[in-house]
């Protein structure tokens, strides 16, 4: 009976390291430079799904920078797809704002430094799989 038992327990063993290996969460950072000012804050928006991407954030992130430079870092975060926002919130009102032609009048910018073509970029160009422990995204403004 132990013959059979022992190989059991090992291979639950082994299992189970492998399941909280995938599971170990993961670390996000985003530098972003050539930030235009050192006025306002920079807003950091995380989205996990196309469907929320530029709607509702997953996570929101702010940060104060220095010499035209910031760095956000999202920990505890799960192996998958992710796309982010930055936003120059020059004047610190914790929103993105418009002029009157609907065109932003803060600077912008997204992860893969994608660029929208009349409007906001498109998930599939800005999203990037985070699999590593320690990821990073490096952001012009």
């Amino acid at each position: 009976m132990m013959r059979f038992l022992l190989p059991f327990f090992v291979f639950l063993l082994l299992y189970n390291i492998n399941i909280s290996a995938q599971n170990h969460p993961k670390l996000l950072s985003i530098n972003i430079t050539n930030i235009a000012s050192d006025s306002g804050q920079i807003l950091v928006l995380l989205y996990h799904s196309e469907t929320d991407f530029l709607k509702k954030p997953f996570q929101l992130k702010t940060a104060t920078f220095i010499h035209q430079k910031a760095q956000v870092v999202f920990d505890d975060l799960q192996e998958g797809e992710y796309a982010f926002a930055v936003i120059h919130d020059k004047n610190a009102n914790g929103k993105l704002d418009f002029n009157l032609l609907g065109i932003p009048s803060e600077d912008v910018a997204s992860s893969n430094n994608v660029k929208g073509f009349f409007g906001p970029p498109k998930y599939k160009n800005a999203v990037f799989h985070l699999s590593k422990n320690n990821t990073v995204q490096h952001i012009k403004m």
